[in-house]
């Protein structure tokens, strides 16, 4: 009989540790942008609008970040920052809805140092557009007792919209030794995840989707630390928790990131899994959703193809000022791709996307061989459409 128990358990786990929510299906996303597959559109020479812009917003601070995350994988790159948060919101207005997702992240910044983002915010809901931000999360706190910035987000947000915080530990000891900062802070991230549960729970309409985000490392992969994050997770009624690996740092060769992943991705994954997977979820109706990402979802033994169709899915208008194929390259290190200044003419832009569209464009040629890679993303949307297009 605990033979039979065992092998049930082991059975779901594994079904458990496959499933990944709706949001992370991004060939089936992108698919559904363009209204049909994307190898059956890609190429034609002809400007299309992605699924979502992704701006890195400077500040006029000196510093892109307000942390010193060890896995920043931002961290060895060169960082230029220019606020370019007065061109962004003429674009937007200029586009009027063109693009459906504007989504607010960095490969070396902090996006809510900006003091302009409601302001930009307000602008993409305007035209009924909706908004992803992805944040350490330390200055919702801060901000909300200024500005009212939380609910100020509430507000603007719909159910379509969402609030992504890497949190990346369960106790305060362990986030000081991650982020590089005062333990603290972690209590203003637990201050902040109130304010929005409270706002949540008052509105029957639930707006914004909440999610946190979790990198594991020495510091934080403790069993009785993980059990604590979940426990949070719970108590805040967030929508997702989101475990993973962290990438190698951007700029590192091929080669260094294939040791990487058999030296410390696989090894850590390994060692996690067995205390996460009965607690994963395998459908959408489950709350909080918690999935743990293998590194079979990363990107360094994928990178075989030779297009990239990424540019349907995304643009990103990098913390420099200056447009990417991707957020994994939105650094002055890979000026050589870049694809424009930013700008807020319509006829520019769509310009800068025709140029992010070409079937010349050869990833092995142009990115990897410089120390370019793919982000999960693209990874998935390359590795698939190639090879339903290309055989």
């Amino acid at each position: 009989m605990m033979h039979q128990q065992t092998a049930v358990i082991k059975e779901q786990a594994e079904k458990n540790s496959e499933f990944l929510p709706d949001y992370y299906q991004y060939y089936d996303i992108l698919s559904r942008h363009l209204g049909c597959r994307i190898e059956e559109t890609a190429f034609n020479k002809k400007a299309v609008y992605p699924r979502q812009l992704e701006i890195h917003l400077g500040n006029d601070s000196g510093r892109p970040c307000n942390l010193q995350c060890k896995h920043c994988q931002g961290s060895e790159l060169q960082k230029e920052m220019t606020d370019v948060s007065e061109f962004v919101i003429r674009l937007i207005h200029n586009l009027k809805g063109k693009i459906p997702f504007y989504i607010f992240g960095g490969l070396y910044s902090e996006p809510l140092k900006n003091s302009n983002i409601i302001n930009i915010i307000r602008s993409i809901k305007k035209y009924g557009s909706n908004f992803g931000i992805h944040t350490k999360g330390t200055l919702l706190w801060t901000l909300h007792k200024k500005k009212g910035f939380i609910e100020q987000l509430y507000t603007l947000s719909d159910c379509n919209d969402y609030l992504s915080v890497s949190i990346d530990s369960g106790f305060a000891e362990s986030f000081s030794k991650t982020k590089n900062a005062s333990p603290k802070l972690f209590d203003n991230i637990i201050k902040a995840l109130e304010i929005i549960k409270g706002l949540r729970k008052s509105d029957s309409k639930k707006k914004f989707v909440l999610r946190l985000t979790y990198l594991l490392n020495e510091h934080n992969s403790d069993p009785r630390e993980l059990m604590n994050i979940i426990a949070i997770a719970k108590q805040m009624q967030v929508d997702s928790l989101r475990f993973s690996v962290p990438y190698h740092f951007f700029g590192r060769t091929v080669n260094d990131c294939k040791i990487y992943r058999d030296n410390y991705e696989t090894p850590m994954y390994n060692f996690v899994r067995p205390v996460l997977e009965p607690y994963l979820t395998n459908n959408m109706g489950e709350k909080p959703q918690f999935a743990l990402m293998s590194p079979d979802h990363q990107d360094i033994y994928k990178l075989s193809f030779s297009h990239c169709f990424f540019g349907y899915y995304q643009i990103t208008l990098g913390v420099d000022g200056y447009f990417y194929r991707c957020s994994s390259c939105a650094s002055p290190s890979f000026s050589h791709i870049r694809l424009g200044k930013a700008t807020d003419s319509v006829e520019r832009f769509e310009w800068v996307l025709l140029m992010n569209q070409r079937e010349s464009f050869n990833p092995q040629k142009m990115c990897f061989p410089r120390h370019a890679r793919c982000n999960r993303i693209a990874t998935e949307i390359n590795s698939v459409t190639e090879i339903r297009k290309y055989g």
